[in-house]
């Protein structure tokens, strides 16, 4: 089965708070069920800015700890879930849509625990049931260590606090609605780039 690897906090936002469309600056034909891969990218900065793009995106609508961050770190360069993409678009009223191109997704299923596996550009392929196989099983050649679930404080980021913090924070003014509506206050950039040694930027 094909997989896609996407950055921390947006694969979190596919499997747990209604992203409904993946953007990149490629198309694709593709249309079925993909493993949902989390990139190992990971800096502090960008993580904050990503799930302050994704509170005003939800707005109102946000849970009061919608991104938490250990989920996220110990997922990293894990298979997370898998999705349905049922089309692509360059143009949807879809709150999440801000292109070139859209992967419409539906179904998310987040697995139980993340399965360390190594990612790459693009799609790429994953055994069928590589989610049902006993930890003891995914020691392959394709498969790599996933990011320490115990790993030193000094690693962890400031992120879990401000994801607790931002349900309390001033929501801003504007709503994003339409295919028309605004990008959030930080550029878009929709590369292809979802590598795990790669920062990917598709949203």
């Amino acid at each position: 089965m094909k997989a896609l690897s996407v950055r921390a906090p947006w694969w979190w936002a596919i499997l747990h708070l209604g992203k409904d469309i993946e953007n990149r600056d490629w198309h694709t034909n593709f249309r079925g069920t993909i493993y949902l891969h989390a990139g190992k990218y990971w800096k502090d900065s960008a993580i904050e800015e990503d799930i302050d793009d994704i509170s005003f995106i939800m707005g109102d609508a946000i849970p009061e700890i919608f991104c938490p961050e250990e989920a996220l770190y110990d997922g990293r360069g894990c298979l997370v879930g898998k999705v349905d993409i049922v089309d692509c678009v360059k143009e949807s009223e879809s709150r999440w849509f801000f292109g070139d191109f859209g992967f419409v997704l539906r179904n998310p299923v987040a697995f139980p625990r993340p399965i360390p596996f190594k990612g790459a550009l693009g799609f790429f392929d994953v055994p069928d049931n590589i989610w049902k196989f006993p930890p003891e099983q995914q020691s392959n050649q394709e498969i790599e260590t996933c990011a320490n679930a115990s790993a030193p404080d000094a690693r962890k980021s400031s992120v879990a606090t401000i994801a607790i913090a931002l349900r309390n924070a001033e929501q801003p003014s504007k709503t994003m609605t339409g295919a028309s509506c605004a990008k959030p206050s930080r550029t878009a950039v929709n590369a292809a780039q979802p590598a795990d040694t790669v920062p990917s930027t598709t949203r």
